[in-house]
């Protein structure tokens, strides 16, 4: 599915993340009960912040899918750490929660920055859901691919984005 990575960049084709035996879970969305430890719904739907570099993503989860947008250079602080070489960037991610309360999926990222347009990362990650007084309150992720690496993610309150 191409929400589940890049296909081309510059005309040129990339490869697809490695064949795995999950490949296959994250392919259909079912109605689940997952339910939380304090009795509510599981519902990853909302504002998150990575912990590295401050990006925020906006998850939306129907079922046992979930799948975000995000990135972007979120404070001064990313854009000088990184300069215009880093640019503005997309994240954008697909993938399955089971019942275990892993969420299994593709990521794949592109920048916007004067030295280079276009896909520079995809691959496979897991992501571990973390409960904090019995609500998902984090992400922890376990990539694989290029540009890949371990990352963490925090739920924001709901009101965080009102002015």
């Amino acid at each position: 599915a191409a929400a589940c990575g890049p296909t081309s960049q510059g005309g040129e084709s990339l490869p697809p993340p490695a064949a795995s035996p999950s490949q296959g879970a994250f392919t259909a969305c079912v109605s689940q009960d997952l339910r939380e430890p304090n009795g509510d719904r599981l519902d990853l739907s909302g504002t998150w912040q990575a912990s590295g570099d401050g990006d925020i993503y906006f998850l939306s989860q129907v079922g046992s899918c979930v799948s975000w947008a995000g990135g972007f250079p979120s404070s001064q602080a990313a854009v000088d750490a990184f300069g215009s070489v880093y640019g503005w960037h997309t994240v954008v991610f697909q993938g399955v929660v089971d019942p275990s309360f892993t969420l299994h999926g593709r990521w794949a990222e592109a920048r916007q920055a004067p030295e280079h347009r276009g896909p520079i990362g995809y691959g496979e990650t897991t992501w571990e859901i973390g409960f904090e007084d019995g609500q998902a309150a984090t992400l922890t992720s376990h990539a694989t691919g290029q540009e890949g690496g371990d990352e963490v993610l925090t739920k924001l309150s709901e009101d965080y984005l009102e002015p």
